[in-house]
């Protein structure tokens, strides 16, 4: 599913609270204030950066494009003892940016995780030989990426947030309008006249 896809089914799950709401509430004189409160359930947080730090550099297992003829069997890369050390970049709204991503690999290209449940992103460098010279380059050009991507991610949170309240409103007034009809719909409705001797008397 596409970003725009993604946001408005998340719009249209705003909206589906709205229409949820009782005829006698959708009536009354404190329904103008529906779409902010359905809103403030639904609002995008914005991604703020807190902090960065490393973890332990630590041994594993990668592999590497063999010599030619001398791959593993089928081609398959080799297999060698390497490292990898972890930049974890703590931030709010991590959520947000999972969600942006969601069918994106750019993230992924790039080497960086988005951790929701951490509320972090992790940057992974690995090497067979690892330099700490290229390291540093590396993670310095991931955190320059990583603070686009938050601008770019906040222009959308907010162009999301913006146009919430604008759809609810509009929402409301459909909802309305279904209910005065609901309400017309009752007051017209007539019970049927009991048959004398057939229906019990209490």
């Amino acid at each position: 599913m596409s970003l725009a896809k993604r946001l408005d089914a998340l719009r249209e799950r705003a909206q589906r609270d709205v229409f949820a709401r009782d005829d006698d509430t959708l009536l009354s004189s404190r329904s103008a204030a529906i779409p902010a409160e359905v809103a403030e359930r639904h609002y995008l947080s914005p991604v703020r950066l807190r902090g960065v730090m490393f973890d332990s550099p630590r041994s594993i297992r990668m592999g590497v494009a063999g010599e030619p003829g001398h791959e593993a069997p089928g081609g398959q890369p080799v297999v060698v003892p390497a490292t990898r050390v972890n930049l974890y970049v703590t931030l709010d709204g991590a959520e947000s940016l999972a969600l942006l991503h969601e069918d994106d690999d750019d993230l992924a290209q790039a080497h960086i995780e988005v951790d929701p449940e951490e509320r972090r992103l992790v940057v992974g460098y690995l090497a067979e030989r690892p330099d700490a010279t290229q390291a540093n380059q590396f993670f310095e050009s991931s955190v320059r990426y990583i603070e686009a991507e938050t601008k770019r991610a906040n222009d959308m949170v907010r162009e999301f947030n913006d146009s919430l309240v604008p759809a609810l409103t509009e929402a409301l007034e459909r909802a309305r309008q279904w209910a005065k009809e609901r309400r017309n719909f009752a007051d017209k409705l007539t019970p049927p006249r009991l048959q004398e001797g057939i229906w019990l008397r209490g």
